[in-house]
Parts: C-alpha cells; structure tokens; sequence
C-alpha cells in the first residue's frame, strides 16, 4: 500500500520543476471532497515513508543497535519522549512509536510521547497563533510528564 500512495502522488500531478514537486496541489472548486482529501493523504504518506524509509536503512547499513545505544537511558526515556512530542508533524511520533516496538524505548517514553503529542495540527495553530500554539503545546507537555514518569516509577523501575 505505501508503495502504491507513494506512486500515485508521483504520477497524478505534473512534475515540471522544484516548485511542482514540492509545492501542494491545487484544489479545484468542483473536485470531490473525497479526491482532495486522498490528494493531501498521498503527498504527506510519501514524505513520511522516504523518511521513515531512510532511517531504517541508515541504522541497518550502518549496523546501529538502538536498544543497546539506549539502554543506559532509562530514568531520561520519558523526559526525550515528551520532547519529541513536541515537535510538529507525525514523523517523529512514527519514530518514537517504531523504536517502541523494537524494544528499543521503554512504554513510559511511548505513554509521554502521546500525551505530548500535537501531530500535524500544531502546523497551522503555529501559522494562525503562534503564542496559544506554544501555550497549548506547554500545556501538554506537563501531563505528558507527569503520566510518563508515573508509569515508568510504577512499572518500570
């Protein structure tokens, strides 16, 4: 299926220039809700997959041992999770949801990183807001806190 989005945002727009490729494609009035919607979903499940793509082949090639390289990090694993949280977008949150499930992170830096977590909509609360977008983004970050390290004393300690 990723390869199928990944091909179908490639070929159904034209590609003449860096600004083509890069820039979002523009909706037509009279287009089906439907078909914008799988436009914005194609183009930003592409970026997602090459990035997501590019760190797995990096850590393999480059013989990476992310579970040993953390290991030592215990008591900090939910501070870095509710940092990652932080940042906007859903790569990152795939990131810290992938290093989970290889064992690599424990659950109490999954739990704060959720918490913490603004995804995609932080982009245009960032654009329309900035302060109330920091603010509410503060605002997560404190329970996320609280939550993630109450976990990791309770189960993980």
């Amino acid at each position: 299926m990723a390869v199928v989005m990944m091909f179908l945002w490639a070929f159904t727009k034209e590609i003449n220039d860096y600004k083509s490729t890069v820039a979002e494609d523009a909706k037509v009035a009279s287009s089906h809700p439907m078909q914008k919607a799988a436009q914005d979903t194609h183009f930003v499940s592409a970026w997602v997959i090459v990035a997501f793509l590019f760190f797995e082949l990096s850590v393999h090639f480059a013989h990476i041992d992310l579970g040993t390289a953390l290991s030592g990090y215990g008591v900090y694993m939910p501070l870095v999770g509710m940092l990652v949280g932080l940042l906007p977008g859903c790569g990152p949150q795939i990131l810290v949801t992938s290093l989970y499930i290889a064992g690599a992170v424990p659950m109490s830096a999954q739990i704060s990183n959720a918490i913490s977590n603004d995804g995609d909509a932080l982009f245009p609360a960032i654009a329309l807001a900035p302060k109330a977008a920091l603010v509410a983004t503060f605002y997560s970050a404190i329970p996320a806190m609280v939550v993630g390290y109450g976990y990791y004393w309770l189960f993980e300690l």
